[in-house]
């Protein structure tokens, strides 16, 4: 089965570049054990300064492209092109991989996960490391309007609200 999963970060041992977060680890360890198992296992994730645009690891294909977070600090960006660019790039280049199934995670993957998985009619996995209510949000943004946008996209890939989960 082919399998493409679908985060901003993924780590990069072998050079030192990746947050190595909770999600993150689990994308890695998951990663590597299906690929073990015989599964074609396709990485699509952000590429940072020094990295390729693709090579494969373990056995497994990492297609790097855009960049959503801040090549500085690893934080997300606060600016609207950059991300819609992000997403973008990653729906068209997640058809191009043509999957059996797409797994991916909070929060920017999530939207184009969807739309590829849609197009494709195929099965979409979506991981939510982490919830926030609104006030979750705007404390860790630091900003009402980013935490209300932080809050929005959330309901909004979740498809149901945050008291629900």
């Amino acid at each position: 089965m082919k399998i493409l999963y679908i985060t901003e970060i993924y780590p990069d041992p072998k050079r030192g570049i990746g947050v190595w977060g909770g999600g993150e680890r689990q994308f890695y360890a998951i990663s590597n054990r299906v690929a073990s198992r015989g599964h074609d296992v396709m990485i699509l994730t952000c590429r940072f300064p020094g990295q390729p645009a693709e090579e494969i690891v373990d056995g497994i294909n990492i297609h790097r492209i855009g960049l959503s977070r801040d090549p500085k600090t690893g934080g997300a960006r606060k600016a609207v092109w950059p991300i819609f660019s992000y997403i973008l790039k990653t729906a068209k280049q997640a058809m191009k991989l043509a999957p059996d199934l797409i797994h991916c995670n909070t929060y920017f993957p999530v939207y184009p996960g969807g739309m590829a998985a849609h197009s494709m009619r195929i099965p979409l996995v979506t991981t939510f490391h982490d919830i926030y209510g609104l006030r979750g949000w705007v404390e860790s943004q630091r900003s009402f309007i980013w935490g209300s946008l932080g809050h929005l996209a959330t309901t909004v890939a979740a498809g149901i609200p945050h008291k629900k989960v």
